[in-house]
């Protein structure tokens, strides 16, 4: 028994020794208390540049009003009280009196533009954990160029088409 929670502590703590902490202050972007990065907010969304000052890629902030996928299924009805005694028996269930689900649900999504090459795709992560992802996969080189063929890679795994809009 002993010898378990020993192995699930260094289990634990080996799991919280290799996360890396991104924090975004004054304009650097900051992976492990290391500068990694330089941003600049505009009108096209977050400028990330290395820190030689060549831009690399933009985070776009957007957010679309879709249609609610949580419906009033009709399967969950009482068929016996509908039609014999002429009433809805979702009626008297306070959570589905009126139609709450028609109102349409708000996404949050970020689109991720590279200013070097031809790559624009959509993801529902936050920016912490895109630049995250970034750190991780090593896109970015010592020289300050982003690798085509890994951020391509890392473009296929993230890529979410939450506008509806192929690109």
């Amino acid at each position: 028994m002993k010898n378990k929670i020993v192995l699930m502590f260094f289990l634990v703590a080996f799991g919280v020794a290799n996360a890396q902490k991104v924090k975004v202050k004054k304009g650097k972007v900051y992976v492990d208390k290391k500068e990694y990065l330089t941003v600049k907010s505009s009108k096209r969304g977050d400028v990330y540049s290395s820190l030689e000052g060549k831009v690399l890629f933009i985070l776009k902030k957007e957010s679309i009003e879709k249609e609610n996928p949580n419906k009033n299924v009709s399967n969950s009805t009482d068929d016996y009280t509908e039609k014999v005694l002429n009433r809805d028996s979702n009626a008297s269930d306070p959570q589905r009196r009126g139609n709450r689900y028609k109102a349409l649900k708000k996404v949050n999504y970020v689109v991720v533009s590279f200013f070097s090459f031809d790559l624009t795709y959509e993801t529902t992560l936050k920016k912490s954990s895109i630049l995250k992802e970034f750190y991780k996969s090593r896109i970015l080189n010592i020289a300050g160029v982003i690798d085509q063929v890994k951020a391509n890679r890392l473009a296929t795994k993230m890529r979410k088409d939450v506008s509806g809009k192929k690109k």
